[in-house]
């Protein structure tokens, strides 16, 4: 969809540096959009986005609006220290503000990670037997709609499996 065009990602984390450098690789250019004056990506991750002749860094803006009738067609700045307002074209906007997961209701009861992710096993199942989870509540090191269905696909699998090994024949 992005081949050959001009992209926009919000955020200044691991997730959306990565993504930056992943669309670099098809799209005309890649404008990391950052709120602050550095970003919280990690160096090597950081360096490997700038050594992108198609990358650039846009720093202490926000975007306040994402233009266009039909698709998108650019994006609207704000300059964090100024006020100053700025439009971008572009023809995609992928935004990377943070993951907070929201896993309130089972804290206490499976093992999270020290960000709230719940923490499980290849099979899905969580230090709780009969508690298993998928997509992004998990602990893992990539969060995107494909690894969540295959996530979603071995815990239903796996959570059958279990409900046989304790219950017998569950269809009954």
């Amino acid at each position: 969809l992005f081949k050959g065009k001009d992209v926009v990602v919000v955020g200044g984390g691991n997730s959306a540096v990565e993504e930056g450098i992943f669309l670099t690789k098809f799209a005309r250019s890649v404008t990391l959009v950052h709120r602050r004056s550095m970003l919280r990506a990690t160096k090597i991750v950081q360096e490997e986005f700038l050594r992108q002749k198609n990358a650039r860094v846009m720093y202490h803006k926000v975007v306040t609006r994402i233009t266009g009738s039909q698709r998108v067609e650019g994006v609207v700045l704000k300059d964090t220290l100024t006020g100053a307002e700025q439009s971008v074209p572009c023809e995609g906007v992928f935004i990377f503000l943070g993951q907070a997961p929201r896993t309130q209701l089972i804290s206490g009861i499976v093992d999270l990670d020290p960000a709230g992710f719940i923490r499980t096993d290849e099979k899905m199942a969580t230090s709780c037997p009969g508690i298993f989870a998928a997509g992004d509540v998990r602990e893992k090191p990539l969060r995107q709609i494909v690894t969540a269905a295959a996530d979603g696909a071995v815990a239903a699998y796996c959570a059958e499996q279990y409900l046989r090994e304790i219950k017998g024949d569950i269809y009954k």
